[in-house]
């Protein structure tokens, strides 16, 4: 199972488009790291798949479960 599943997640604050078509899939126990120039939208993906803000299109699993799921369950 994968710990973490993006699909085609796009994101848009304030009427511009801060990440566009996303695909990541993590397998437990890997890791990433994220990185990039200053506004490049590091904190936004990070943000999206906490479900700290809403993603304008896609679908973001964790251990199998939508964000808001975990948000709920507090995963």
């Amino acid at each position: 199972m994968n710990a973490i599943e993006i699909k085609n997640l796009s994101v848009v604050l304030s009427g511009k488009e801060i990440l566009k078509d996303i695909n990541l899939s993590l397998e437990e126990g890997k890791f990433l790291g994220i990185v990039g120039p200053n506004g490049s939208g590091k904190t936004t993906f990070l943000k999206s798949i906490l479900g700290i803000i809403k993603y304008s299109t896609g679908e973001v699993r964790v251990l199998g479960k939508s964000s808001e799921e975990c948000l709920r369950e507090g995963v």
